[in-house]
């Protein structure tokens, strides 16, 4: 649905899990916003490459029109179908948010981070299927890998297939299991 190729999905960094915390006082608002344009600037260094920012349902568009100063290769959408949006992506970033199963789901080579040290917020290095990151620095490099690495793919998506078939049910409580 009108995705260029190639292109990045970043679920807003702050996925389900960072919302809680900036509405529990834990992270301050601007954290997600400052990890978007962190995801922003790494994608802006691949060739020819596109972000779409999928916003968390609570965030506003307002929150992330700071995003237009990468001009038409940053797009930000709020009410677009997740699964739609990581069907037709090539690569999908998060930090800790459960729509990383989705996106495991459907074999996407995915990159993950946790800037913050926030507990729980490297539970997808533990269990395999991403590349995941700590470091802003680290983030160009592991979408390259994931993007162009076809030995990485392959781990990944073996990976992926465990957590998969371990974690992934429609039952409304994959949280309970991952942690």
């Amino acid at each position: 649905p009108g995705v260029c190729q190639p292109s990045v999905a970043v679920r807003s960094a702050g996925g389900l899990h960072t919302q809680p915390h900036v509405h529990s006082g834990m992270l301050s608002a601007e954290v997600p916003r400052h990890h978007t344009n962190l995801v922003a600037q790494a994608v802006m260094t691949l060739e020819d490459s596109r972000l779409i920012v999928k916003l968390h349902p609570k965030e506003t568009l307002e929150d992330y029109v700071f995003l237009s100063q990468y001009g038409p290769r940053v797009t930000v959408r709020k009410d677009e179908d997740l699964v739609t949006l990581i069907e037709a992506c090539d690569v999908f970033v998060s930090q800790f948010s459960t729509t990383i199963l989705l996106a495991m789901a459907w074999g996407k080579p995915l990159v993950t981070f946790n800037f913050t040290g926030t507990q729980g917020g490297n539970i997808f290095k533990e269990l395999g299927g991403t590349v995941h990151v700590t470091e802003a620095e680290q983030l160009p490099r592991a979408l390259r890998m994931v993007w162009h690495d076809v030995q990485v793919q392959r781990r990944l998506r073996e990976e992926q297939q465990g957590v998969v078939a371990r974690y992934l049910r429609f039952d409304g409580r994959a949280t309970e299991r991952l942690l």
